[in-house]
């Protein structure tokens, strides 16, 4: 058993995998998740007959028989299964029963796919959460965002980085051929921390300019329409990405 991961051997003779992130993962996806639900979830939760407007839907364990527990995750994307760190989807979904044949169950989970899910890496290299981002939003799932942050620790804190995307599926893309990779069609990247002289922004540097990034709430739905609820949900998730920014600069180890 090591700092950040070890393996639990149970009673039943299965074997888990663990890892326990560094900080400041835990408080990303905490400030991102409050922003999410204050804008989606709360002005609904005392409405019995709407409340829950969204489930969470992410980072839990599953019960499914001749399954070993290592191998089952919340997502069933293609290639390796993935525990997002933070997903929501609506609910219900379907919203009536016209328009199961729009919904995709996840193989073997049998779940609605989450409709947003947050990636978040600690000293993760950009790449790989590229490579999951574009697995996420391909055709045989149906993700519709996909918001990725990372944070690089380096040698001090002066000099560490990080980035931040949010990336969302081509609803206007081409049906996909029997034999299109999983990454088809393309992302559209709507939003991305910019460079700095070809190197990632320091976590230090506050970003300037307008720091809110909108997602259509469409987007959140898709492809159902979006409910008219009372009151009328958001025209889009907007969140303050320099709130993340400062997130990761308050919360990082020394």
């Amino acid at each position: 058993m090591g700092i950040k991961g070890g393996i639990t051997f149970d009673e039943d003779g299965s074997i888990i995998f663990e890892e326990w992130p560094d900080r400041p993962h835990d408080q990303i996806v905490g400030v991102f998740s409050v922003m999410f639900t204050s804008q989606f979830v709360s002005p609904y939760q005392n409405q019995a007959a709407i409340d829950p407007v969204f489930e969470v839907d992410g980072t839990t364990g599953n019960n499914l028989l001749l399954q070993l527990r290592f191998d089952i995750k919340d997502m069933w994307m293609p290639g390796k299964r993935k525990q997002p760190d933070q997903a929501f989807r609506p609910y219900p979904r379907p919203a009536n029963p016209a328009m199961a044949a729009l919904i995709q169950m996840q193989p073997v989970l049998g779940y609605p796919w989450p409709t947003i899910i947050l990636e978040v890496g600690n000293s993760q290299g950009v790449p790989q959460l590229v490579d999951i981002r574009d697995r996420a939003l391909g055709w045989k799932t149906q993700i519709n965002v996909f918001v990725s942050i990372a944070y690089n620790r380096n040698q001090t804190r002066t000099t560490d980085s990080w980035w931040a995307c949010v990336a969302v599926r081509d609803t206007n893309a081409n049906p996909p051929a029997a034999n299109s990779p999983n990454t088809y069609p393309a992302c559209q990247v709507l939003h991305e921390t910019a460079k700095v002289n070809n190197r990632y922004p320091k976590v230090e540097t506050p970003l300037v300019g307008n720091t809110i990034w909108s997602v259509p709430t469409a987007l959140l739905y898709h492809p159902e329409p979006v409910p008219v609820l009372n009151p009328l949900l958001p025209a889009s998730f907007d969140f303050d990405v320099d709130r993340i920014r400062r997130a990761i600069e308050r919360n990082r180890n020394p």
